[in-house]
């Protein structure tokens, strides 16, 4: 089966935002089945990196990208 994501940026090219993406999955495997991590992974990260790329272009660094994760995960699952 394949899947496609269409989230994320040229700003995600940078060194570190794949780690930031291994330490998402990583911890959604923890409490769902490892398709699901990954999928859920790769697309709340591609939005994360998509949200800072329209707030600052492609000016962001991984330790941005953790912290916009955090608010793409509020906005989902909390407000």
């Amino acid at each position: 089966k394949l899947y496609e994501n269409t989230t994320g940026n040229v700003g995600m090219t940078k060194g570190g935002t794949g780690d930031v993406l291994a330490g998402i999955i990583g911890a959604l495997a923890a409490t769902n089945d490892n398709l699901t991590a990954a999928l859920a992974g790769t697309y709340l990260n591609g939005v994360a990196g998509d949200t800072l790329y329209e707030n600052v272009g492609t000016f962001y660094n991984a330790e941005d990208l953790v912290g916009a994760v955090g608010e793409v995960w509020k906005d989902a699952f909390y407000e």
